[in-house]
């Protein structure tokens, strides 16, 4: 949580974390604006400060740096052999494991983006409920939401990135099974 007793401190702090991932630092003035924006917002607000190529963000007292991306990947299958690199999003693969996600009759996932709409049960919830409302429970901030891979068996919703299986696709006793393994913002090792 950044905390700073002023917002020049505050911008000061900004200044080495960007530094920090390699990035050009805004004038002084917008990091102030930013930091002073920070302390005196309420706590549900989300102040924001633009950047080249990435974005700063607040969301439940933590403050993310957020690439920006233009496009997200075409949908892809997944298989238990391969990983996938998502270029500005991070490494997914699955490894196998006692118990976790079935493996479809299809021999992998289906890839795909949130589109809207999407319903889910996950495991041990008694009933399903739409995908933005688990992923808010869970504290997701909204513009993550987005960049979260979904695991589709055919046309559906199998597993959520690495937070969660639904119902039903859970490996039956004996069947192989596997654990989704999300890297965000991480390149796969080659």
């Amino acid at each position: 949580v950044l905390a700073p007793a002023s917002p020049n401190e505050g911008a000061r702090l900004l200044r080495r974390w960007l530094e920090s991932e390699g990035l050009a630092s805004p004038s002084r003035a917008r990091l102030m604006e930013f930091s002073r924006q920070l302390q005196a917002a309420a706590a549900d607000s989300q102040p924001a400060l633009e950047l080249d190529g990435a974005s700063l963000r607040r969301y439940r007292g933590q403050v993310y740096l957020v690439a920006k991306l233009d496009v997200l990947p075409v949908d892809a299958l997944l298989t238990p052999e391969q990983s996938l690199n998502l270029p500005g999003l991070g490494c997914l693969s699955v490894e196998a494991v006692d118990g976790g996600l079935g493996l479809p009759d299809a021999g992998g996932w289906q890839l795909r983006w949130r589109a809207g709409g999407e319903r889910c049960q996950p495991l041990g919830r008694p009933h399903s409920q739409a995908l933005k409302q688990i992923l808010q429970e869970r504290g997701v901030p909204p513009w993550l939401r987005e960049r979260l891979p979904l695991l589709y068996d055919g046309e559906a919703l199998a597993a959520v990135a690495d937070l969660f299986i639904c119902e039903g696709h859970q490996a039956a006793p004996g069947e192989p099974g596997f654990r989704v393994c999300w890297q965000p913002l991480r390149r796969c090792a080659d």
